[in-house]
Formats: C-alpha cells, structure tokens, sequence
C-alpha cells in the first residue's frame, strides 16, 4: 500500500484533466491558460531552482554527453524509420521519436517518485534534451514544415521562452554556487519559502493539463501505433546502453531511477502544435497519448521497485 502515495496522485489529476474535458469544466481556452501559466511563471522557477541547487562535476557532464548521444542517435532512427509510416505525415516522424517531455511530464512524476527535494536530479538529465529543443530539434522541424530554416526565428522563439532562461541562469547559479550560499546565507528561509510556494502547484497543474489533452484519433491511430512502437523498440535498446555506460560511474539510486524514468517519457508536446497540418497535428497527438501509457507504466513499476 506503501506505493499509492506515489501513484494515485498521479493518476487522480490526470482523471481530473480527463473530466474536465468531457464534461466541459475547462473549455480549450483555458487549458491553454492555465498551460501559459505553467511555462512562463512557474517552470522556470522549479527549473531555475533544480537546476541551481545541483551538484557539477565530471559525473554530470557525462550524464549530459550520454543524453545528447542518446537524442542524436534517436533522431537518425526517426529518419531513418520515415518510410515505416505512409503519406503526408511520414516526414513528422524523427520529431516523435526523438525528444523527451521533461518539464511537462518528467518533472511531476518525479516529484511523486521520489520528492522535489531530489528534482535536481532529472533537471540535469534534461539539460542536453532542452538545450536540443531550442536548437537542432526546434530548426528542423521548422526545416520540415516551411522548406527552410530561419535562424534569426529560432533564436527569437529561444530568447521569448521563459522556462530557457530558468535552465541558463539555474546552470549558471549552479557552477558559481550561488544558490547554495544563498540558502546558507540568513535570506535562505525567504529564498525557501518562495520557491516552495512557486513550485506547489507545478506538478497537479500539469498532470491536469496533460490529462485533458489526452486523445486518440482513430484515422491516425495506425500511425501513431507503429510510431509509437517504433520509439519505444529505439529507446529499450539505447536504455541498455547509457544504463551500462553511467551505473559505472553514478552510485546514487535517485539519479538513476531519474535516468530510467527520463528516458522513457513522451515526446515533446510542442511537436503536436508546431505544425499547421492538421492531419500531422492529430498524428503527433495520438502518439503522445499512446506514448503517455509506456510513460505511466515505467512510472508506476518504479514505484513498486521502491518498496
């Protein structure tokens, strides 16, 4: 019974978010909202303040080197894979398979896992993956959608993203061990108790957003199946490999069980309303969605694996 304060949380909002949408609770406009609210205000903060309060050293470097192999090897696959599904929404495939929704889902089912006090641990397993989204992920698809890459555009939408500067400044704070001596300092307890109030809410918001964004169109489902099999085959056999490669290296079990977890989340939400096609728009869902069970299926066997 030890494991339901872990995982009936989790799935209660997500519930909510379901019931919301059914019944109409919350129309479209004000999920949109209330997502506004999470990734302008409050992620940045929990991401600033992960990310701030983490440890820097050779071991977190490797980490970092390992997910951006892992990212770039995904991305292959995911061209490589492109003939597996047919029609117009073949070319959206590399961007399902590679990536990984971190703040949005990573983060509050971590934090059911294994507390926020650890949550610098997946922050820093998803310092390459974000970096990756602001760059290479964000200019292909745009590549992929428009015929050409517009760097002067990438770097705007880079620069306006709030939750960017969260990373920079955190990893920043981090090296130069500000944070730490802030925490030190007699303005610790304020410092505390802000960033307690900022991230409360974080994780139940997003668990009800995402539950209410949960959908399965049945014209794309083929697709998004096999999409989604396809990245779960990829990320299995790359799973091995960085588990083989870092357990040498890391001893502490809430970096690892960050590393498992991290590894199988989703792919990143913004690949759903990137795109302008709406047949890509509803493919890119559905396979999020789907994707979303292997998530919740590898979050609640690790909670089980904790007793």
């Amino acid at each position: 019974m030890n494991v339901l304060p872990a995982i009936l949380p989790v799935f209660l909002m997500l519930l909510t978010g379901v019931i919301c949408n059914r019944f109409q609770i919350i129309d479209q406009h004000g999920i949109n909202s209330v997502k506004k609210i999470i990734t302008d205000i409050f992620l940045p903060f929990v991401l600033f303040n992960a990310l701030s309060t983490a440890t820097y050293n050779s071991t977190t470097l490797l980490i970092v080197l390992a997910i951006a192999a892992h990212l770039l090897i995904t991305l292959a696959a995911g061209y490589m894979f492109r003939p597996w599904v047919d029609g117009e929404i073949r070319n959206h495939l590399p961007f399902l398979v590679s990536g990984f929704e971190g703040g949005m889902i990573g983060y509050p089912l971590y934090i059911s896992l294994m507390g926020i006090d650890k949550l610098h641990n997946i922050a820093t397993v998803d310092i390459a993956n974000s970096i990756y989204a602001f760059t290479l992920y964000m200019a292909l698809m745009s590549a992929s959608e428009k015929g050409s890459i517009e760097p002067k555009t990438l770097a705007q939408s880079a620069l306006r993203a709030p939750a960017f500067y969260g990373i920079i400044l955190g990893v920043i704070f981090g090296l130069t061990n500000i944070t730490h001596l802030l925490v030190l300092s007699p303005l610790g307890g304020l410092y505390s108790s802000i960033i307690n109030m900022l991230s409360s809410p974080v994780s139940a918001l997003i668990l009800m957003t995402v539950g209410y964004n949960l959908q399965f169109n049945r014209k794309v489902l083929s697709a998004a199946a096999i999409t989604s099999g396809l990245r779960l085959a990829v990320q299995l056999v790359l799973a091995a490999g960085v588990w083989f490669v870092l357990k040498q290296f890391i001893s502490d079990p809430a970096m690892m069980v960050a590393i498992l977890l991290y590894i199988f989340l989703p792919p990143f939400f913004v690949s759903a309303i990137f795109t302008e096609n709406e047949k890509k728009a509803a493919y890119a869902s559905t396979t999020t969605s789907l994707y979303m069970v292997v998530s919740i299926t590898v979050f609640t066997i690790l909670a089980f694996m904790k007793l």
